[in-house]
């Protein structure tokens, strides 16, 4: 059945399935290229299978890393909404604290300041915005600002820098008043003695004289100039003095930022009030303009006007145009009887009006009878109050350097 080969170590050829494929009469160099052939034929469609596998594996985790990143994208934003929500839920929760503290009447100084610029209804945003928010920094003391640097903090970190000129604002003036803390209690304690920083006290109300009643343009100037002299330094030149200068100019140039901002709140409250005051007359307008035919009644539709009933409408159209100013005169008034009622600026009063027998006293006499009285308290000698002659010197030197 098989036939044997010539020689034992010859290649085995199977002659069977040669005839079934027709290739019976092909010599054994032509079946050994065959072979040779296939075997290139099947190395390729391995290599072929070989390359799908390695892709399939590639694409199948191509698609688990894709997933992957898509899942932690998802936890990211998950996470990212959680502690949006957190943060939400923090500050309604100050604020929400503000609010109860307010109105049991043991408001934090940070209540005050955060109410000031939250969004309210019209007429408690009235009342609550008539004098500029650094007055309700009066009468703090050093642990007290400490505390509402911290808060302010606190609150610009929630409200994601939503209000940062206005906070950013108040720090300025927080850390300026502390610093004049810090420095009384120093001298009231001795820690230095011999010592000078910064501005002589005496000196300080002069300087406090130059920035009062400068708008925030000119401040800004005046801050440069001292910006110039301080980078430029000359013989004899007192860097701290400039420097303790320039942080009291900040400070001021604050208080001028905010007070334009109250200002300008002021007149947009205004606007509202007049706006609500119109949309309000339109609406009874329209209210009557609906009630008239309806409260005529159809026999009146075929009756003839007389002169007394067109002198009554021209009568009434006339009173119409008086109540809408009276009513836009009453809005005003009440705005200033609001004003007023809150006292906020003492009534003025000619000199004729007042009794021989009332002494007059000057604001610059207040403010040195008050710087007297602070001193007292802190226990400052009044011996210090004697300038020496660098010290009058100096005084000159900040008079001619400001002016």
């Amino acid at each position: 059945m098989w036939e044997e080969p010539d020689q034992p170590t010859s290649t085995f050829v199977w002659q069977k399935k040669l005839e079934k494929h027709g290739l019976k009469n092909l010599s054994r160099k032509e079946l050994e290229a065959l072979n040779r052939r296939k075997q290139q034929e099947n190395m390729i469609e391995l290599e072929k299978l070989k390359k799908r596998r390695q892709e399939r594996e590639h694409a199948r985790q191509q698609h688990e890393d894709d997933m992957c990143l898509m899942q932690r994208s998802k936890e990211a934003a998950q996470f990212d909404e959680w502690q949006r929500q957190e943060e939400c839920f923090h500050l309604e929760q100050a604020k929400l604290r503000s609010k109860i503290r307010i109105q049991d009447g043991r408001a934090k100084p940070i209540d005050l300041l955060a109410q000031y610029i939250s969004e309210k209804s019209l007429e408690e945003s009235i009342e609550m915005q008539m004098h500029e928010p650094y007055h309700y920094l009066n009468g703090l003391g050093l642990d007290d600002f400490e505390d509402l640097l911290a808060d302010i903090r606190v609150y610009n970190e929630l409200e994601k820098c939503q209000n940062a000129d206005y906070w950013s604002d108040l720090t300025i003036i927080v850390e300026d008043e502390l610093q004049k803390l810090r420095k009384a209690e120093a001298e009231k304690q001795r820690m230095a003695p011999g010592r000078r920083e910064g501005i002589h006290q005496s000196v300080a109300k002069d300087v406090t004289q130059i920035f009062k009643g400068k708008s925030s343009s000119q401040l800004e100037e005046l801050k440069r100039k001292i910006e110039d002299k301080i980078a430029s330094p000359q013989d004899g030149l007192d860097i701290g003095y400039w420097e303790s200068l320039l942080s009291q100019l900040k400070a001021h140039m604050a208080r001028a930022r905010l007070r334009d901002r109250h200002q300008e709140n002021l007149r947009n409250k205004l606007e509202l009030l007049k706006q609500e005051q119109e949309m309000n007359i339109k609406k009874e307008e329209l209210d009557e303009q609906e009630a008239g035919p309806s409260g005529a009644g159809p026999s009146r539709k075929d009756e003839p006007v007389d002169e007394t009933s067109r002198d009554s409408s021209s009568h009434s159209g006339n009173e119409q145009v008086k109540d809408e100013e009276n009513a836009e005169n009453d809005l005003l008034h009440e705005c200033f009887e609001l004003y007023l009622k809150g006292g906020y600026e003492p009534k003025l009063f000619s000199e004729k009006d007042l009794d021989p027998s009332v002494e007059l006293t000057t604001e610059e006499k207040i403010e040195e009878d008050l710087d007297q009285l602070r001193q007292k308290v802190l226990g400052i000698n009044q011996e210090d109050d004697a300038l020496s002659k660098d010290e009058l010197i100096l005084r000159k030197e900040a008079k001619r350097g400001m002016n």
